[in-house]
């Protein structure tokens, strides 16, 4: 037997003795009584102890289970063929769950020292599913939040979902999730350096900014020439139909390249009266 005193939290906490607050009274309940053993010249050993023997006390938990994954949870039909997806069977609690977690959780029930009495597995709930029909590993984090099961057995991902309705053990497992591409490889020719250049736009996208450019020029040459028309002041004779055509020629030439590089060049510091 050690002795120990209820005592004055504000003046004991100013000392080296242990206090504690008393278990007695609920936290809501008004009445805050603390007790020392060490201001009492006694020990807390024994009271620490007796506490950690009966802080669980062989409880019993019951443990849902989201899906089938061989071979860390599975079951077996009638004749003992292990099931890859859920049926009828699954909801029947009479026929026993099998695998590496199974066998996991059952070693934790052994070296438990009977704070553990027994694990029963169950299904998770409808309503869970319907809640969360994307993933049934977060319906069956729901039924713990709902108070339909203590706790769930299978190979969580912990998400932030999920820590808002359950606490998760360390992990067991860890997942290496990578995105594979196919190896660059080294080219420098110029065929491959040149169509890396064309790579932004398809042909069919190319064939029409070509053409939208030889269009685009024609016209601007063709309205241009004809607002730059003068009455000449004597008669001259009438220019060939091939020195018409070198004319018209180089000037389309000119403008097809004009407009060609303004729109290669992202219209970046062009000046309309500069030259080439």
């Amino acid at each position: 037997f050690q002795s120990w005193c209820y005592v004055d939290v504000a003046s004991c906490a100013k000392t080296t003795n242990a206090v504690y607050r008393s278990s007695f009274f609920p936290a809501n309940s008004g009445a805050e009584l603390f007790y020392s053993y060490d201001t009492c010249n006694s020990t807390t050993e024994d009271w620490l102890s007796v506490l950690e023997r009966d802080s669980v006390g062989a409880v019993e938990i019951k443990a849902n289970v989201p899906a089938y994954q061989k071979p860390m949870l599975y079951k077996r039909d009638g004749d003992g063929v292990i099931l890859a997806t859920p049926g009828e069977e699954y909801y029947n609690n009479s026929v026993p769950y099998e695998g590496v977690y199974i066998d996991y959780v059952s070693d934790l029930v052994r070296i438990s020292n009977g704070d553990i009495q027994d694990i029963s597995y169950t299904y998770k709930s409808m309503g869970s599913v319907a809640m969360h029909p994307s993933s049934h590993y977060t319906a069956a984090v729901q039924d713990i939040e709902n108070g339909l099961a203590d706790m769930s057995v299978g190979p969580f991902w912990i998400t932030g979902q999920r820590l808002k309705m359950s606490a998760f053990t360390v992990p067991l497992i860890y997942d290496k999730t990578v995105l594979v591409i196919p190896k660059p490889r080294n080219k420098n020719s110029l065929s491959y350096q040149t169509s890396k250049v064309l790579a932004p736009f398809t042909a069919g996208l190319w064939g029409v900014v070509i053409l939208v450019i030889v269009c685009t020029s024609l016209l601007s040459v063709w309205f241009a020439k004809g607002s730059s028309v003068k009455r000449p002041l004597r008669r001259r004779p009438k220019p060939s139909f091939r020195q018409e055509l070198g004319v018209w020629s180089r000037l389309s030439l000119d403008s097809i390249l004009e407009k060609g590089l303004f729109f290669f060049s992202g219209g970046v510091g062009q000046d309309e009266g500069s030259s080439l």
